[in-house]
């Protein structure tokens, strides 16, 4: 997939606008003029505009007061009409000749063994990581998740298998250099002194980042993640979501080529799921800073929906590694999740005989032929008075996998 057009993003912000989605909107002006405008004022507007919007989103404040609503519009609509006059698409061109698409890492059929007891294997295992693409590593706990970010990090060493790493559009086989343009954040993170804008100044400093350009840098990521508020705050006043979010910041300061993340959904809440997702679709996107973002979670549904690639492992073994849109698309059947008011024996007596039903905790999964979509089943449930309290077309989705 190549990486998004200028238009497209356009045509996001002006939707995230119309709409009033002011976290969207404020974070997709600041990846645009930093993208496509070296004039500092426009910077220095669109990083205003974020800091406002964060500065009126004090803790347990869950939407801006009238008049900051409208403010954040005003503003936000004022600079997107600058960048619409922009050269936009002549800048596209020229970005895609200077930072060319290539994977970033292709993993050909690698392979690790654990000895001792119960001997755990994982693999042969495939990806390709690629610039502007979300890779989604699911399947049961310990089932190889995290042995395979690892591995993906540089971090463990492989039994077998292959490694090609592309850095700047060149092949590369130096640990050295491809470590250096690798992060890895683990599930549990590791406590930090001093403040978080301290933390963020010195990590930009250790990758060359100095004086002026070090202060730009930091202020951007800084409002840019949401962390306005709480740039002078320790380790110990930050709540979980906001030490992942600052552990992005430290990464983005200086913008690494693969970002690898082991479930950093665990500990969030449903809002802040929600943020972060939408924020590494945005990340992605990036035609100056290319980035390839791979994550393991449970949070399967949440990850399907913006993952371009998927990898299933189950006991080691990788039962699928592709794209997202093409899993189960030469299937014979459809499937489906349901729950209600309503018990397997009413389903049985309601459905086609032919039709397979099965119970999996509080929900049961319908398997019909391919000609029964989901509209279909709902008018059918509906029509014979089923109170449904949850509804899933899981027929493209790798749950499935995870019941067999």
């Amino acid at each position: 997939m190549e990486l998004m057009s200028s238009l497209r993003r356009l045509d996001q912000l002006e939707a995230a606008l119309e709409h009033k989605e002011l976290h969207r909107a404020t974070c997709l002006l600041m990846d645009l003029v930093r993208d496509y405008s070296t004039e500092q004022g426009l910077l220095q507007e669109a990083m205003a505009i974020r800091q406002y919007y964060n500065s009126c989103k004090v803790l347990g404040k869950q939407e801006l007061a009238p008049q900051e609503t409208q403010q954040v519009l005003e503003r936000s609509a004022a600079l997107f009409s600058t960048i619409q006059q922009l050269p936009l698409e002549s800048l596209d061109a020229s970005m895609r000749q200077e930072y060319p698409v290539r994977p970033f890492l292709k993993a050909n059929n690698i392979r690790k063994t654990y000895g001792g007891k119960g001997t755990f294997a994982l693999g042969p295992v495939d990806a390709v990581l690629s610039p502007g693409q979300i890779t989604g590593i699911v399947g049961e706990n310990g089932n190889g998740k995290t042995t395979l970010l690892r591995i993906l990090a540089g971090m463990l060493n492989t039994d077998s298998g292959t490694l090609d790493y592309t850095l700047a559009g060149e092949t590369c086989s130096d640990p050295y250099l491809i470590k250096q343009r690798i992060v890895y954040i683990p599930q549990r993170l590791s406590a930090w002194q001093g403040t978080l804008k301290e933390n963020l100044h010195f990590a930009a400093a250790i990758h060359g980042i100095h004086g002026a350009h070090n202060e730009q840098i930091v202020a951007f990521v800084i409002h840019r993640m949401g962390l306005s508020n709480f740039a002078n705050f320790g380790w110990s006043e930050l709540s979980s979501g906001y030490k992942l979010r600052f552990e992005l910041a430290k990464t983005l300061v200086w913008s690494p080529s693969i970002l690898i993340l082991d479930e950093p959904l665990a500990n969030l809440d449903i809002n802040a799921q929600q943020w972060l997702l939408q924020d590494f679709k945005q990340l992605v996107s990036s035609l100056r800073h290319p980035l390839s973002i791979v994550l393991s979670s449970q949070q399967l549904h949440e990850v399907e929906h913006i993952a371009d690639n998927l990898i299933y492992l189950r006991n080691g073994q990788c039962d699928y590694s592709g794209r997202r849109q093409d899993f189960m698309q030469q299937r014979s059947f459809n499937l489906f999740e349901v729950s209600g008011r309503f018990s397997i024996h009413d389903l049985r007596a309601a459905l086609p005989p032919d039709w397979e039903l099965s119970e999996k905790g509080s929900n049961f999964t319908i398997r019909t032929p391919l000609s029964i979509d989901a509209a279909v089943l709902l008018q059918q449930l509906l029509e014979k008075k089923f109170t449904l309290l949850y509804f899933r077309d899981i027929s493209t989705s790798t749950k499935q996998l995870f019941q067999l």
